[in-house]
């Protein structure tokens, strides 16, 4: 026991278990991505549309992850899926590691501050935004504003500093309108650092961009379950509290949990807020970010139902932006103890999280071998009778919705597929796919 805890005792022990911590996500999530295949939303990149860069995805600026794909593509191809997968393993373990270190700039203890890293790397809760390439905008979008929010939390303001964070707020804008509630974050710190006139200077940039962004492009998207009437317009506020309770409480074995957390945080931010200390200023101002970003996106997606206030992409983004406040509560709830406790606690929560995100990759694993073999056997159907189906016919109707019989084609042609590695084929024409 001694040499054990000579080693849980030296110095650097929690940053190297944070370190083995990020290496074991690496490799378990670049695992799954091995045997995965392309999901959903990911097929929207991977299309022939001609306005991919810059036409809005679902009402998010998406020209990062459509050249993204599209480089990954011409140099890959399409037949194994790894190489779109690793830039958003990338950027989950870029955010894990940056909430590690604006917990630890706020004083939370090491070992706790780790093992809350633990419980993010391996966030079942949040398992949509885990080791799904597309997530590439959503994931990066958040994880590039961290990582403005830390350039800025500094007592002074350097050129670079400045040009950096504009730079990765501009990034993040045209990855996801999840960066909104985190910029809204970095504008107040930086007021408060520096002032009006270099938080100005800082995104004068990035703002401008998008809203020539949004004018020529981004108003004309299409709704994507947007509030329409007073009716909707006074649920938003219900789809807020449900992300942020029940959707919270998907972390927890008892739902009624996340409520509890949401609401002990709240009423400890209310009271602590006048009187906070610099070095805690990142996570008070992060917990913000959390109810701002449920009300937009209650806003823009009420029109859904509000059983989608709880998907577990959103609950991601709120447990990223609570996360700091909670460890430096739950630090400070036990300061005059030992740590050991309270980590314990935490990695119990994190093996909760750990089973539920296994569940959530092997079922993304088994729906897209089914769209798998129905791509591959249409490819070889077309291919072998060109006439039988319509360009437009979709092959794969319910987990690959955008993906039609010329995108097939196309790609077949530039030789980015290979269907050859399926089973032979056993459609016919009269077993045409629904269109």
């Amino acid at each position: 026991m001694q040499p054990v805890r000579r080693l849980l005792d030296a110095e650097n022990a929690p940053r190297t278990a944070h370190v083995l911590v990020l290496v074991l996500g690496f490799v378990t999530f670049a695992l799954v991505a091995s045997r995965s295949w392309f999901f959903y939303d990911d097929w929207y990149f991977l299309t022939s549309n001609p306005d991919i860069v810059w036409a809005p995805h679902v009402g998010h600026w998406s020209t990062v992850p459509a050249l993204v794909f599209l480089a990954i593509r011409s140099l890959f191809g399409m037949d194994h899926y790894l190489p779109f997968a690793i830039p958003a393993i990338l950027v989950h373990l870029g955010a894990v590691h940056l909430v590690w270190r604006i917990a630890l700039r706020a004083k939370v203890r090491p070992w706790l501050a780790t093992a809350f890293s633990v419980l993010l790397t391996f966030l079942g809760a949040g398992a949509e935004a885990l080791a799904w390439a597309v997530q590439i905008g959503f994931v990066g979008a958040l994880t590039g504003m961290l990582a403005v929010i830390l350039l800025l939390d500094h007592p002074r303001l350097t050129v670079w500093r400045g040009v950096a964070a504009g730079a990765l707020t501009l990034l993040s804008l045209a990855s996801s309108g999840v960066a909104i509630p985190f910029i809204l974050v970095a504008v107040t710190l930086a007021w408060i650092r520096f002032g009006v006139l270099r938080t100005a200077a800082i995104f004068v940039v990035p703002a401008s961009a998008y809203a020539v962004w949004f004018v020529l492009q981004g108003r004309g998207a299409p709704s994507s379950g947007g509030a329409r009437g007073l009716n909707q317009l006074l649920t938003v506020p219900q789809f807020a509290v449900s992300m942020l309770t029940d959707g919270l409480g998907r972390m927890f074995p008892l739902v009624m949990l996340g409520g509890l957390l949401f609401a002990a945080l709240g009423v400890w931010w209310v009271f602590s807020i006048g009187r906070v200390e610099k070095t805690a200023l990142l996570p008070f101002l992060l917990f913000l970010a959390a109810p701002v970003f449920a009300l937009l996106t209650g806003y823009a997606r009420v029109g859904n139902g509000l059983g989608t206030a709880t998907s577990s992409r959103y609950v991601y983004v709120v447990v990223i932006a609570i996360t700091p406040l909670m460890a430096l509560g739950f630090d400070r709830l036990v300061r005059t103890r030992p740590i050991a406790p309270a980590v314990a606690i935490v990695l119990v929560v994190a093996a909760w999280n750990m089973g539920g995100t296994a569940l959530a990759l092997i079922e993304r694993v088994h729906r897209v071998d089914s769209t798998r073999v129905e791509l591959a056997e249409t490819a070889r159907l077309v291919r072998a009778n060109p006439s039988c189906l319509r360009p437009d016919d979709r092959p794969s109707p319910q987990w690959a919705p955008d993906v039609t019989v010329r995108d097939l084609q196309y790609w077949v042609k530039q030789g980015w597929y290979h269907p050859a590695s399926v089973p032979a084929s056993a459609r016919t024409c009269d077993q045409s796919p629904a269109q």
